[in-house]
C-alpha cells in the first residue's frame, strides 16, 4: 500500500498554505483538507530524491520547459526514461529538481512576475518556498 505525502509551504517566512493541484497545475495557498496527496517514488540515480505521483492519476510533479510552471505530466514509455524531474528535499528545506542524477538549481518557487499568483514554478532564483513534507 502506498504511503502518501502532503506538502506545507512557506515563502519569505510567511505561511503559504498547502500544495494543491487542479487542471494539471500545482498551486500553493491551499487548505490542509484540499492538499494534493502525492506518492513518493524512489529516484534510483540520487539518494533521497523522489518522483512525486499525484494520487489516483498517472501524472507526476514536473517542471514544464515553457514557462517553468510546475505541472502534472504523464510519461510515455517508462518513468526512468522520461524527462520528468525528480525532487530532493534539500538541507535548506527547499524542494530542488533533479535531472540525470544531478541536482539542478530549479526549486519550487512562487511567481517572480505576479506576487499574488498561487501557481508554482521551478525557478533557479527568486522566491523559493520552504517545504515541510507531512504524512497524508
Amino acid at each position: 500500500m502506498a504511503s502518501y505525502k502532503i506538502m506545507k509551504l512557506s515563502n519569505n517566512g510567511e505561511d503559504f498554505g498547502y500544495l494543491t493541484y487542479g487542471n494539471d497545475i500545482f498551486y500553493g495557498g491551499g487548505k490542509k483538507e484540499d492538499a494534493v496527496k502525492l506518492e513518493p517514488v524512489k529516484y534510483p540515480k540520487l539518494e533521497g530524491a523522489y518522483y512525486y505521483k499525484v494520487k489516483g492519476s498517472k501524472r507526476y510533479m514536473d517542471i514544464r520547459s515553457n514557462g517553468q510552471r510546475i505541472e502534472g505530466v504523464e510519461y510515455n514509455i517508462s518513468l526512468s526514461m522520461s524527462t520528468i524531474v525528480a525532487w530532493l528535499h534539500d538541507s535548506s528545506g527547499e524542494l530542488q529538481s533533479v535531472v540525470g542524477g544531478k541536482e539542478m538549481p530549479n526549486k519550487v518557487s512562487r511567481s517572480m512576475k505576479d506576487p499574488k499568483s498561487q501557481a508554482l514554478y521551478g525557478n533557479a532564483r527568486g522566491t523559493h518556498c520552504k517545504i515541510t513534507i507531512e504524512d497524508a
